[in-house]
């Protein structure tokens, strides 16, 4: 007993801070303007899940918690944690459309600060995600319309040398 409460005190104190994401697909999209309707279903809550844990999310809680910009911290950090996603949990709730975010540190403030990033992060990528595709076509359609527009100049100005000529 002496030995376990020895070990317990000298282990360093971890704290685990959870943050919850609800994840509506009833509510229209706000780029293609469809509903969805029902609960989510579990591959749809996966995929969340899937998302919260990418790259790009992590990359996104790095840069806006400012780990890129403090070497000391980053360095600090990266020994500490071997890395953001070692320490984090997605959960999707059953029956429910309910992702629990769950982050551990050894600081409860940092735990709770990363885990509520991590949720903020998700929901930003989540916009990119849905309205990335509609900036392209609007690019596109840009690009393209310039070009005609260029074409039917050129045609007036053909046809009104031509007028001037007859």
């Amino acid at each position: 007993v002496a030995a376990a409460v020895t070990g317990s005190l000298m282990q360093t104190k971890l704290y685990t801070a959870t943050a919850t994401l609800v994840v509506d697909q009833t509510r229209p999209d706000p780029v293609t303007a469809g509903m969805y309707a029902g609960n989510p279903s579990p591959a749809f809550l996966a995929t969340q899940a899937d998302i919260l844990r990418s790259d790009r999310v992590v990359h996104a809680v790095i840069k806006k918690l400012g780990w890129l910009d403090d070497p000391t911290t980053r360095d600090e950090w990266a020994k500490a944690t071997a890395g953001v996603q070692r320490n984090l949990e997605v959960r999707p709730s059953r029956e429910s459309n309910v992702l629990s975010v769950t982050y551990t540190a050894s600081d409860a403030v940092e735990a709770a600060k990363i885990a509520n990033q991590f949720v903020q992060s998700y929901l930003d990528v989540s916009l990119e995600l849905r309205v990335d595709p509609a900036r392209q076509y609007a690019a596109l359609f840009d690009s393209r319309s310039r070009e005609l527009r260029a074409a039917v100049e050129r045609a007036q100005a053909r046809l009104a040398n031509y007028q001037r000529e007859k």
